[in-house]
């Protein structure tokens, strides 16, 4: 009885909802956001074990490791933070790749920041800020709204850490629309990608 208790107590906090925040982003107790990101994670790195290629996504605003400007800041966490989506760089994509993917996710609690997909193949630089103007199709982010969403981790301490990844995709679309819910597009891309890149940086305030 005390077993059959502790699940339905699992599945009651596993259907838990709650609204997207409006202030720091600290969702360590945020139970619906760990659950679905954790599930599309694990099928994300099942995938990618197969992947091949040597791309590289690199930055003029920050290198591997770096710190995450003011600029590239959530629009509401900092006084001059313009939600601008950071210049990437894309190289050594593989042959055959017919687009690409761009998600961005924090390192340190399970929380979608950015999700483009459907870019052109031949893609190699993504402009800063881009996004608030992009024609590719965009997911909602874990902050409720579509495009780019920056950093807001809680005030003090070390900050938190952010992926930015770049995907090459064996399909031209993904077949999802703009504004789809970035879960979905995480799993629309499963079992098509044939290579990717990463960088990470820290953001903190």
């Amino acid at each position: 009885m005390r077993t059959l208790a502790l699940v339905l107590m699992a599945m009651a906090m596993g259907c838990r909802t709650s609204d997207p925040p409006g202030g720091s982003q600290d969702l360590s107790t945020d139970t619906r956001d760990l659950t679905i990101t954790d599930d599309l994670a694990g099928a994300s790195r099942a995938d990618l074990a197969n992947s091949t290629g040597a791309m590289s996504l690199t930055s003029t605003a920050f290198a591997e490791g770096g710190a995450i400007p003011l600029a590239q800041s959530w629009n509401q966490c900092s006084p001059v933070g313009n939600n601008n989506n950071p210049p990437l760089k894309i190289a050594g994509v593989p042959a055959g790749t017919q687009s690409l993917a761009i998600l961005v996710e924090d390192n340190d609690v399970v929380f979608a920041h950015w999700g483009a997909w459907d870019l052109p193949a031949t893609m190699t630089t993504v402009a800063e800020g881009s996004s608030k103007t992009a024609t590719y199709p965009q997911a909602f982010s874990d902050f409720g709204s579509k495009g780019y969403q920056g950093p807001c981790p809680p005030a003090g301490g070390t900050g938190h850490s952010y992926k930015f990844a770049v995907y090459a995709l064996d399909v031209a679309t993904l077949g999802k629309p703009d504004g789809t819910a970035y879960a979905d597009v995480v799993t629309a891309m499963a079992g098509h990608i044939k290579a990717q890149a990463t960088l990470n940086a820290r953001y903190a305030r």
